[in-house]
């Protein structure tokens, strides 16, 4: 037993390993088409726009299996949980997504496009065909993060059950926290970079602090409580899930 046990938690820390350096090359191939081919700084930010989007999209899936793990209650929180969620995350990725198509028009921001940018939420799905269709690389780098998000879905979230130890409304919150910080970092650097003519030099940078980043968030999201704080979160947790199994019971 104590060998069956030790060899899954050998997996586990692989599997583990194997998302660092996933999302070590998920930012990887954006720099290097930085220094390639020259993208600007419109480019590189609906790149991490696109990303926004895709962690949304996961975000449904880690919902999903959080609700369906509460039984017949958890499906009834569900059908009310998704949509809004859709919603309100769909807006803010809009809004976010024009000012980075407005940063990327101006100055130096180089987002090209032909028959000309327009600004508005209808447009951003063609933008990025454009820029999949013609600049170099970009089509490769959102592949990779596409495939980076659902590796850690299924292989670090799904396998390791983690969606037993979050409730559907806090996986729902989830990914607002990093979203914001990391909107206002891209777009505050971003901004400043097409001002001053997308220099590779800081792109470069930015595209290492996203790295930092992102590996930083990965080791607090991981990271187990231990002290009473958590054990008493946890129980609250456990509350929740017990509530929404029981009208789900009731229901039945």
């Amino acid at each position: 037993m104590t060998n069956a046990a030790d060899r899954i938690r050998a997996a586990v820390a692989g599997l583990k390993r194997l998302s660092t350096i996933w999302i070590v090359i998920g930012n990887l191939i954006p720099l290097i088409c930085v220094l390639a081919f020259g993208w600007p700084a419109g480019v590189l930010l609906l790149l991490y726009w696109c990303e926004n989007v895709i962690i949304g999209g996961i975000n449904v899936a880690k919902m999903t299996a959080s609700s369906l793990a509460l039984g017949a209650g958890g499906v009834v929180i569900l059908l009310f949980l998704v949509p809004f969620f859709t919603f309100h995350y769909g807006m803010f990725c809009m809004v976010h997504g024009v000012f980075v198509v407005v940063i990327g028009s101006v100055g130096g921001g180089g987002l090209g496009v032909h028959g000309g940018v327009d600004p508005s939420p209808f447009s951003l799905g063609r933008i990025v065909m454009e820029q999949i269709r013609h600049e170099p690389g970009f089509g490769w780098s959102l592949a990779t993060i596409a495939g980076m998000q659902l590796f850690s879905l299924v292989f670090d979230w799904l396998a390791r059950r983690r969606y037993r130890e979050v409730t559907p409304m806090e996986q729902m919150a989830a990914p607002y926290g990093r979203i914001i910080v990391l909107h206002i970092a891209l777009l505050g650097g971003g901004f400043l970079i097409a001002m001053l003519g997308s220099p590779v030099a800081a792109l470069t940078i930015l595209v290492i602090m996203k790295t930092l980043f992102d590996l930083g968030y990965v080791a607090v999201d991981d990271r187990k409580p231990g002290d009473s704080g958590g054990a008493k979160l946890a129980g609250n947790r456990e509350k929740i899930a017990a509530a929404i199994r029981q009208m789900g019971q009731k229901k039945a």
